[in-house]
């Protein structure tokens, strides 16, 4: 983990949300977050996640947030799943797009 990174760069993970086309599988401990061919599985606290069923190391790790809140880091997750991630600077505005399938994971951050 970064240190001072803790949840800077996290969003709160909603078990179901229709207009994000991503399916949430969570056990308590795992979240397994899915869409169209693409899956990441974060457990709480570590600093690894399985992307499609690979070994990606994690700059800040999924956590638990008192009352209960799963907090994901956002930009990890999204671009993982085929979502591109803009921030405009300045503002408090966040916008995810589908891109292209075959360039999942492989965005600039």
């Amino acid at each position: 983990m970064v240190p001072g990174r803790e949840l800077s760069n996290c969003v709160a993970v909603r078990l179901a949300d229709p207009w994000v086309d991503v399916y949430v599988d969570w056990d308590g401990q795992k979240v397994t977050l899915q869409s169209g061919s693409g899956t990441v599985t974060l457990t709480i606290g570590s600093p690894e996640a399985l992307v499609d069923g690979k070994r990606v190391n994690l700059d800040v790790p999924a956590a638990l947030v008192p009352p209960g809140r799963l907090f994901v880091p956002l930009r990890f997750v999204a671009e993982s799943l085929g979502f591109g991630v803009e921030w405009k600077e300045g503002t408090v505005e966040l916008r995810l797009m589908r891109i292209n399938p075959s360039s999942r994971g492989k965005l600039e951050a």
